[in-house]
């Protein structure tokens, strides 16, 4: 396209078509160019880009060539190119000297590019003589440049400098000329393949081509020509008259602008009137902005901008005391449902115009209000419910409602937080309200500062003072408190820190709606301080009621405390406790995502402490103060033994009804039909641990802490028993003489009572536990095992002290004398006091297993005694002593009741197996 278009140039300057083609033929068959020149001419001329680059695809065949391969390979060839190179360099000066041009013998003016018998130099130096002083232009040639200038054609003989040449002799020279140069064409042509005289034909197709283009071009020409006279110049005619119109309308826009910022005082005044300052604060700027472009020379204006400042600036102030006061209005109304803003057109109002003077402190007033405001509400909703529950005993004054709050009862405590809490979660509500409210003022401000697409056609809409006039004629048609919007909270945005939030200064309405989002979760952060300051007041440790709180009352305070976290949550205020499934109902586990959850975590975490402090106090208490007597079993403990069993827990049972006191009060606990009796300290301790099973029920959550203290109370029961009973430490704490059988006894089956609740503990435990915290039940396991070999120890102590009477007595038998002899009498007596100390406390067959392993410890000393002796069955005397002092014995022990069904060995048995 490049070679038409340089042919269609040539054409339109008059050049010859002929011309062209001559010149494109003789210089494509031109024989002295070389062959790779010739097929890389269009490329030359026209660029690289008309060969299409195709990249070459690497062989998978050939090896990759590195440096070393090309060293090698010079080295190799080196030599061999040098003399190839020398040879050709030689034969090329051989070519040289021989080699003779077609053209050199012809004169050089047929030769030039430029020839042309139309051109006046030309012609005359072919048709005419040249000067004298000239050489003549038919005898110039390539071999001879310059010729003597005295050397004439013999077309020049006898004929002056300017006259025509010869006719026939100049004839003559150019058909020898015409021949010489048709001859040596046809030799080049006869040399040209196939592939050249296509070329040749092509062009002869080019040149019908390039006329056929020549024609449609003038027709073209004519046309746009036409089209000229009859549409542009119109058209050119209809724009000038357009832009007379509008040049006339700018003029028009501008004494109107003119008109309208002279009445711009008077219109910001009318809308001040009608509180609308968001369109005063728009009828400002747009005054302000006329000024400053369109009005920038008018003298008559040039105090009307800083007027307006101040006006603004006077505007500013009005409306941040307006808004603090407003806001005060709206957070000191009364909350009813369904929650809204009651000055919401005011404060829409205001908001807006604080938004359009970029003034975004007022965020500080609402995180200061809430504070306030929630500290208030809360104040005022204690009162009044104090002063409805306790009137004959509060303080007229108020002044200090800790007090008032710790003397409320459960029932009128749980009014109390029901009623803060609800009235702080629709407060909450409320700032949920002004948070949309604001945050959908935000997004009209950032609308409102895009300009719409739709609007750029009409100019006279776009103008600052038609605004203007429309905010002065239509001010009541904007209503800010019509507003709808979508959902702006918190609940879609991510948790973040609002207290750090609203702490930061804010610069731009981005950055405000960012930190308006977090203004519901900041008034829930300011809820839960003060929730959690009410609950600290009521269950302040020096406090009576925190001492009388049972676990069933603190689980309801932590409830309506989880309830209304939960409902927060919800919302998006804050994050909920983790609910976990357990003994098949949702329990609230303790986490510390927020202050009311460390705030409840930590009473409850006092409450267990406190709870099991005065426990371990008091089973201390009357552990030391134990008399280790037989306790008196009531009706209540006997009816908390019995539903326990039957229900599979340890429960609390109501005190004595009318109807078990008129009835005779049971001698023996009876513990799965059998018979215990045991001290007072035991039969308190097992309310102890009905009271540990009622609080790990109320508070699941808290159920490792509260087993732990379980352990610890059970090992200290257990050892404190020890001390006080085997270290015969109640000889010194409650003037014991002595530590008796009967003590011992009493305190094996207080032991072993105890022991038969533990299962019902670990059971219950084990249903309130989650699989990560099963390990404990392994302490349960422990403790049994301690108290089993508690009462191991006691048993041995039994044995050990009649095996000491035993002893004794037998040390000083002899056999002869009395029969029975007193050694065994005194045996039989002891035996007789064990027994008694024992009966009525514990069972029979304990007391025979215990009797059994006397008789085993008797049966061996009586062997020893009687190899010391020397006494065998050939001593017939000495040998009847003994038989009768053993059978004396067995007569005696089996007169006990427990020991009736005991098996006794033979004499010769015992001496000699």
């Amino acid at each position: 396209m490049c070679f038409c278009s340089h042919l269609l140039s040539s054409s339109i300057t008059s050049h010859p078509s002929c011309r062209i083609t001559n010149n494109l033929a003789s210089v494509v068959a031109d024989p002295l160019r070389p062959r790779a020149e010739l097929q890389a001419f269009f490329t030359r001329h026209w660029g690289e880009t008309f060969v299409p680059i195709q990249e070459v695809p690497k062989c998978p065949h050939l090896q990759p060539v590195n440096i070393a391969n090309l060293s090698n390979y010079m080295k190799s060839i080196g030599q061999k190119y040098a003399l190839y190179v020398d040879a050709r360099r030689k034969l090329s000066k051989v070519n040289k000297q021989y080699r003779k041009n077609d053209t050199d013998d012809l004169p050089t003016v047929f030769l030039s590019s430029d020839f042309s018998l139309t051109t006046p130099e030309t012609f005359l130096s072919v048709f005419t003589v040249p000067a004298q002083s000239t050489a003549d232009p038919l005898a110039i040639t390539v071999r001879t440049p310059k010729p003597d200038h005295e050397i004439r054609d013999k077309t020049c003989l006898e004929k002056a400098s300017g006259d025509f040449r010869h006719y026939e002799p100049l004839q003559t020279r150019l058909d020898d000329l015409h021949d010489v140069v048709d001859s040596r064409l046809a030799e080049k042509l006869v040399l040209k393949k196939d592939a050249f005289w296509q070329i040749v034909s092509s062009y002869g197709g080019l040149n019908e081509e390039l006329a056929d283009a020549l024609g449609q071009i003038k027709v073209v020409r004519t046309n746009l020509k036409r089209v000229s006279t009859s549409i542009c110049e119109r058209t050119d005619h209809i724009t000038a008259l357009y832009k007379k119109r509008q040049h006339k309308e700018k003029l028009l826009a501008r004494l109107h602008d003119i008109a309208c910022v002279r009445a711009a005082q008077s219109t910001v005044q009318l809308l001040l009137n009608q509180n609308e300052y968001p369109r005063a604060l728009e009828c400002i700027e747009m005054a302000t902005q006329v000024l400053k472009n369109e009005l920038s020379g008018v003298t008559a204006f040039r105090h009307l901008e800083s007027q307006l400042s101040e006006l603004r600036n006077i505007i500013k102030r009005m409306m941040w005391d307006e808004f603090t006061s407003y806001v005060q209005k709206e957070f000191g109304a009364r909350i009813d449902e369904p929650v809204g803003i009651v000055h919401e057109g005011e404060l829409c109002s205001i908001i807006a115009g604080l938004l359009r003077l970029k003034c975004y402190a007022f965020t500080s007033v609402l995180k200061n209000e809430v504070e306030e405001t929630v500290k208030n509400l809360l104040r005022q909703t204690v009162k009044q419910r104090v002063v409805i529950s306790v009137e004959d005993q509060i303080d007229p004054l108020m002044q200090n409602l800790s007090n008032a709050v710790r003397s409320l009862k459960f029932p009128d405590w749980c009014l109390v937080l029901d009623d803060v809490i609800n009235a702080l979660y629709l407060f909450n509500q409320k700032i949920e309200c002004l948070q949309e409210m604001v945050g959908d003022l935000c997004e009209r401000v950032e609308r409102d500062n895009v300009p719409d697409a739709n609007d750029e056609g009409s100019p006279e809409r776009n103008t600052p003072v038609n605004n203007i006039a429309m905010a002065s004629s239509s001010s009541d048609a904007d209503d800010f408190a019509s507003i709808n919007v979508s959902l702006l909270t918190s609940a879609s945005a991510p948790m973040v820190d609002a207290v750090s939030m609203l702490s930061i200064e804010v610069r731009s309405t981005t950055q405000l709606k960012h930190a308006v989002s977090a203004l519901s979760q900041y008034t829930c952060h300011c809820i839960q301080m003060r929730i959690c300051r009410l609950l600290n007041a009521r269950h302040k440790d020096e406090a009576q009621n925190a001492l009388e709180t049972t676990p069933t009352e603190l689980s309801h305070t932590l409830n309506c405390i989880n309830v209304f976290q939960q409902k927060c949550s919800t919302r998006g205020w804050c994050r909920a406790p983790q609910v976990v499934a357990i003994a098949g109902k949702l329990t609230a586990q303790p986490t510390t995502n927020g202050p009311l959850q460390i705030c409840i975590h930590k009473i409850s975490t006092d409450y267990i402490d406190r709870f099991h402090r005065q426990r371990r106090q008091r089973i201390s208490d009357n552990l030391d103060l134990e008399q280790w007597r037989v306790g008196e079993v009531t009706h209540r403990d006997q009816r908390l033994i019995n539903q326990s069993f039957d229900e599979g827990k340890l429960v609390i049972v109501e005190k004595e009804t009318d109807d078990e006191k008129g009835q005779a009060t049971p001698q023996q606990l009876t513990v799965k039909e059998e018979n215990f009796e045991v001290v007072r300290s035991a039969l308190n301790f097992v309310y102890l641990l009905a009271e540990y099973a009622e609080c790990l029920r109320a508070l699941p959550s808290f159920a490792p802490d509260i087993i732990m203290r379980i352990i610890e109370l059970l090992k200290f029961f257990n050892s404190r028993s020890c001390q006080l009973i085997l270290g015969a430490g109640a000889l010194q704490l409650v003037g014991l003489k002595t530590i008796s059988v009967r003590n011992l006894a009493l305190s094996s089956r207080s032991l072993q009572l105890i022991m038969n609740l533990v299962p019902l503990l670990r059971d219950e435990v084990d249903s309130l536990l989650t699989d990560e915290q099963k390990h404990l039940l392994r302490h349960f396991s422990q403790v049994s095992s301690d108290y089993n070999d508690h009462v191991n120890e006691i048993t041995a102590k039994l044995v050990s002290v009649i095996d000491h009477n035993i002893v004794g007595s037998l040390d000083a038998w002899k056999p002869k004398g009395t029969i029975p002899s007193e050694s065994f009498q005194a045996i039989c007596r002891n035996l007789v006091k064990f027994h008694n100390g024992m009966n009525g406390i514990m069972p029979d067959s304990q007391i025979a297993t215990l009797f059994t392993q006397v008789h085993a410890h008797f049966r061996n000393h009586l062997k020893l005694k009687v190899a010391q002796c020397g006494v065998s069955p050939h001593d017939s005397l000495a040998w009847g002593v003994v038989s009768n002092d053993y059978s004396y014995y067995i007569e005696r022990v089996h007169a006990m009741p427990a020991c009736r069904n005991m098996q006794f060995e033979s004499l010769n048995e015992i001496v000699f197996n």
